[in-house]
């Protein structure tokens, strides 16, 4: 009879089916900017941060990498994609991700990267030698690796323009960003991953940079390139 029931309810009990995951394909990030709620233009002193300082945006250089895909809070899947992007260049802005064995089938609620590259990555020379990779070259004087972020422009002094550039550099100011967004990934993969990058949102939250009293260049100035960091983990939004 013991016999007879175990055999019973070994065939009732449902085979446990495992989640299915992504066999080709890819996601495609696709990034467009604003500078407050206004479509960022080049070239163009006409926009304004949150302490009254009046820019514009000239050089928009940077990398993204180390893509973490969450799903209620938990971590599903990493890429190790690393993307140079030109704002100057709109074919950088949209780029594929394609490290995607293993990854579960499903709709994904928020991502994370770094603005840079990641710090076990970031060493001199690691790099393909492209010009974009060179150009991005961070002094070996200064610690080596690559720039994570050359932003540069003008601004309107009380009617006198003058450059400005903020650079990052060095480990200790890769910026850890990420969005809330809407991933859909299917047996093929190919999603979306939209976003927007805010670039008032460098100068604000939870600092108020202000080029009159912080400084127009922040390269090697530790105080002012941590100011950007922290500021920059909310630069990016999802759509």
């Amino acid at each position: 009879m013991l016999i007879c029931l175990t055999i019973a309810f070994a065939g009732c009990r449902k085979k446990e089916v495992p989640p299915a995951t992504v066999v080709s394909g890819k996601i495609t990030v696709n990034i467009d900017y604003v500078a407050g709620n206004r479509p960022l233009i080049l070239d163009t002193v006409t926009f304004t941060n949150k302490t009254g300082n009046i820019y514009s945006v000239t050089t928009l250089h940077y990398y993204l990498s180390g893509f973490r895909f969450y799903k209620n809070n938990e971590l599903q899947h990493y890429c190790s994609k690393i993307a140079y992007v030109d704002a100057r260049i709109p074919g950088t802005s949209h780029f594929e991700l394609t490290e995607l064995s293993g990854m579960k089938v499903g709709t994904y609620d928020s991502v994370s990267f770094y603005i840079g590259i990641e710090p076990a990555l970031n060493t001199t020379n690691s790099l393909p030698a492209s010009l974009e990779n060179i150009g991005m070259g961070w002094p070996d004087a200064m610690g080596g690796g690559y720039h994570f972020l050359k932003l540069e422009g003008h601004w309107n002094d009380g009617g006198t323009v003058s450059g400005y550039a903020m650079h990052l550099g060095t480990n200790n100011y890769q910026v850890k960003a990420g969005v809330a967004c809407k991933v859909v990934v299917d047996k093929v993969a190919n999603g979306q991953l939209n976003m927007t990058m805010n670039i008032n949102e460098w100068y604000t939250n939870p600092y108020d940079y202000n080029f009159s009293t912080d400084g127009l260049f922040s390269m090697g100035v530790a105080t002012l390139m941590q100011k950007l960091t922290e500021n920059g983990a909310d630069v990016f939004r999802g759509k």
